[in-house]
């Protein structure tokens, strides 16, 4: 009886391993899942990095966090988030405030690291580190890296109970952090292309010669402030709408034929006339310029339009 008891036991005891092994599983999948979500919904460098921590608090213990920015230009650190019962963060910001530190010295490595207070102080005796901070009972650090190389460190840290984390924690850790990087580095990238794109529209609107950008069906996604005065749409009502409204009968075939050129990756120059909604028609010489994604897949047209006085076009009617 005491061995089927013991058994019995064994098999339960693997049963609900295998069953938290993989609840643990599950509850990683939704934290990352969550993560890659919030890269997308957010506009907050801040805010993205308080839900990473909140996520990263479901799997992982993590009472002080922080991440370390480090600027390549000025050899130094920023501290966008950090959450930190002992340290404010300005002490360590800019000069040689983190030379030395534990933070820089998996920068330098590009290992992750555990260590305990009694590991700490060995490592500063062996000139591996200087002290830097409050001392910590534990201390878990893992880089944070992309495709051209290592931009930041992630810290979790306790200063009053010993064996929070364990070298389990630690693999746990590293390999969150490459998704964490991941989803940073998507948002950085995201806010950059806005920050470009806020600055070219600022520029072309403020262009004398008009400019629309269409879709590939010719929809127009964006106007500039020219092309709704020669239109006399205001800029925001033309978002939308297709280009072929403002076109007269007779020169559909010809954008047509235009348009479909422009699939195969030509250029267009040609004239036309649009219709204002007075019924007045501008005579306009148009540009197109394809557009293009991933080099082949067409995705829209840019148009630049210059109205064409009567001077000019009996000039170019004339033998």
């Amino acid at each position: 009886i005491d061995s089927k008891t013991a058994e019995l036991k064994r098999a339960n005891d693997l049963l609900l391993k295998e069953v938290a092994e993989r609840q643990r599983a599950e509850s990683i999948y939704a934290v990352l899942h969550a993560i890659a979500e919030e890269t997308v919904r957010t506009d907050s460098l801040h805010a993205l990095l308080e839900f990473i921590h909140t996520q990263l608090s479901k799997i992982i213990h993590t009472p002080n966090l922080y991440f370390a920015f480090y600027q390549r230009h000025t050899n130094t650190y920023s501290f966008p988030y950090s959450i930190d019962g002992e340290d404010g963060v300005e002490e360590f910001v800019g000069g040689e405030s983190m030379k030395g530190s534990l933070t820089e010295y998996v920068r330098l490595t590009g290992k992750p690291i555990l260590v305990d207070h009694k590991q700490y102080l060995k490592m500063i005796e062996e000139g591996k580190i200087r002290a830097v901070g409050s001392p910590s009972e534990q201390w878990m650090g893992v880089p944070l890296r992309d495709s051209q190389g290592i931009w930041g460190v992630l810290v979790v840290q306790s200063y009053d109970m010993k064996n929070v984390f364990s070298q389990t924690d630690l693999v746990l850790f590293s390999g969150l952090a490459d998704s964490v990087s991941m989803a940073i580095s998507r948002y950085r990238a995201e806010q950059n292309r806005k920050r470009i794109e806020s600055l070219y529209n600022t520029v072309v609107d403020s262009l004398l010669q008009g400019v629309i950008m269409c879709d590939p069906s010719d929809r127009i996604l964006f106007a500039n402030t020219a092309f709704s005065r020669i239109i006399g749409v205001p800029a925001e009502e033309l978002e939308g709408r297709l280009f072929s409204e403002f076109i007269p009968d007779g020169h559909t075939e010809k954008t047509e034929r235009v348009r479909e050129a422009r699939t195969l990756g030509e250029c267009s120059s040609y004239h036309i006339s649009l219709i204002r909604p007075d019924g007045e028609e501008v005579q306009v010489s148009v540009k197109g310029i394809p557009r293009f994604e991933d080099g082949d897949t067409f995705i829209g047209t840019i148009g630049t339009f210059d109205v064409i006085d009567e001077g000019e076009l009996l000039q170019e009617e004339s033998p």
